[in-house]
């Protein structure tokens, strides 16, 4: 549906009997695939080409909706005073975005991390600063370290399927009247790891390391479940999971994931000082590890070869060309 509606908006060179050729080429459900790439290109091709309405959501620089929350002003004075230039409007972005997310506390968390790769960078020689590429190893970290400690976790989901901007947005895009009703209905389906992620540190390690309490706990898991969001009892339920997060930094997922934070600030602090455009690339290779589930886990596999590649190459072996080529054919294959 997607890639008909992407044909339908003449975005790309190919006529739409290239597309339904690839589908074709690609012989998986075609017959259901072309019906949905028809679907798609039909919509689209009717469909106004901007939205006029103005209730469009814009995104900041990290992928958070702007302004949805402020900025509080000692942080934007930390902004100010620390941070070149280039990375600051991406700081601010990831300031509110993570103030969102968890709280104040943890947005001051992610500049204290931050400030220490752009005092690296100031001490850098004005020549190195020309050889960084399209973006400073300050700004790529402000974008993408934003984004990891925001990470996706059951918690996350929940809590924004119980927005009204997300109830707002779906009567939205159904075209409903003021006076019709809109049910919304969500497929859960957490595997026993995202459960374990969200247990205390302790409790989920324990769970996941011993067989029999594995196997109860994927018994009630293996088929997934229907949450009508719409209904009182599913939005209390996922309003209850979404106000976890108070309990987020003593989760198993927290841990882990502040862990594999540290380790990759510290390569890149390591390598910034003699290659700064390399210190970039591998900051950018954070796009790698996005989503939740599966898709996280083959997205973080992907990163952590190629970080393996990164560290143990001889000097001079591990360029800023080769990461960049090296993730971007991970992007391609997740």
């Amino acid at each position: 549906v997607l890639l008909g509606a992407a044909a339908a908006s003449g975005a790309l060179p190919f006529p739409r009997a290239a597309y339904e050729q690839a589908i074709h080429r690609a012989g998986i459900a075609v017959a259901g695939s072309l019906r949905g790439f028809a679907a798609g290109f039909d919509r689209a091709s009717t469909a106004p080409a901007s939205a006029t309405d103005g209730t469009a959501a814009t995104k900041d620089a990290t992928g958070a909706p702007a302004d949805a929350v402020g900025l509080p002003g000692d942080l934007d004075r930390r902004i100010e005073a620390a941070l070149p230039a280039e990375a600051r409007a991406l700081a601010r972005a990831g300031v509110r975005r993570l103030i969102d997310y968890q709280d104040k506390a943890y947005a001051s968390f992610y500049l204290d991390r931050l400030e220490k790769i752009a005092a690296l960078e100031r001490a850098l020689p004005a020549s190195a600063h020309e050889r960084v590429g399209h973006e400073s190893p300050s700004a790529a970290v402000a974008r993408y370290l934003a984004l990891w400690m925001s990470y996706e976790d059951v918690i996350r989901v929940a809590d924004l399927k119980t927005r009204a901007a997300r109830f707002d947005r779906v009567r939205r895009e159904t075209r409903a009247a003021a006076s019709e009703l809109v049910e919304v209905e969500e497929y859960m389906h957490p595997r026993v790891e995202e459960i374990c992620d969200t247990l205390p540190a302790w409790l989920g390690r324990r769970v996941l390391a011993t067989g029999w309490m594995r196997r109860v706990l994927e018994r009630f898991t293996r088929h997934g479940r229907r949450v009508r969001s719409s209904s009182l009892p599913g939005f209390l339920l996922l309003h209850a999971i979404g106000g976890l997060r108070r309990l987020r930094r003593g989760t198993l997922r927290y841990s882990v994931e502040q862990a594999r934070i540290e380790s990759w600030l510290a390569l890149i602090a390591q390598v910034l000082p003699r290659d700064p455009a390399l210190a970039s690339e591998i900051a950018e290779c954070q796009r790698l590890v996005k989503g939740y589930g599966e898709t996280h886990a083959r997205g973080l596999a992907r990163f952590e070869a190629i970080i393996a590649a990164a560290v143990s190459a001889p000097p001079g072996v591990a360029t800023a060309q080769t990461v960049r080529d090296s993730r971007r054919a991970a992007l391609d294959s997740i």
